[in-house]
């Protein structure tokens, strides 16, 4: 991550990696792991060949927390706490409007990165979005707005 020749998309995996151990493990706090991600997305803002937002790389640490399994549910649901904390660390404050913004974001994502490895056949189908969804509670309005972004992002 802070070396001029570190790969970045290395980095971006590792750190996914990381907070899918840290959401499983109950003796970590969600704002302990927000902290340690926020930090991250710190460094990775000082590197000159950065080409996402602090939102944009906050939503793709979610969607590599989850690309490798499916977590257990109260992990899943550790995850979106500490994502909507990072998004509102970044926003100032909380921002329902922000909040639901940065559900579609991730959601969008999920499902044009399962489109996309849909189409390789020599790769296994993947339900990131699934695995996303199996954190929020499935009669909520964050759970409704996911699956209609998802669905529009496999499109």
């Amino acid at each position: 991550m802070w070396g001029p020749r570190t790969d970045f998309v290395g980095s971006l995996n590792h750190i996914g990696a990381v907070v899918r151990i840290l959401v499983q493990d109950a003796a970590i706090t969600d704002s302990a792991i927000g902290a340690f991600v926020a930090m991250w997305l710190d460094r990775a803002a000082l590197r000159p060949d950065m080409p996402l937002s602090a939102l944009q790389l906050a939503a793709q640490i979610t969607l590599y927390a989850v690309a490798a399994q499916n977590l257990p549910i109260g992990a899943a649901r550790r995850l979106w706490s500490v994502y909507f904390g990072v998004v509102e660390s970044i926003q100032g404050g909380h921002d329902p409007k922000a909040a639901r913004s940065a559900l579609v974001r991730v959601a969008r994502e999920a499902g044009a990165l399962d489109k996309k490895i849909s189409q390789k056949p020599t790769v296994p189908p993947t339900r990131i979005g699934e695995r996303l969804m199996m954190g929020l509670d499935v009669s909520s309005e964050a759970w409704v707005a996911f699956s209609v972004a998802y669905i529009g992002g496999r499109s």
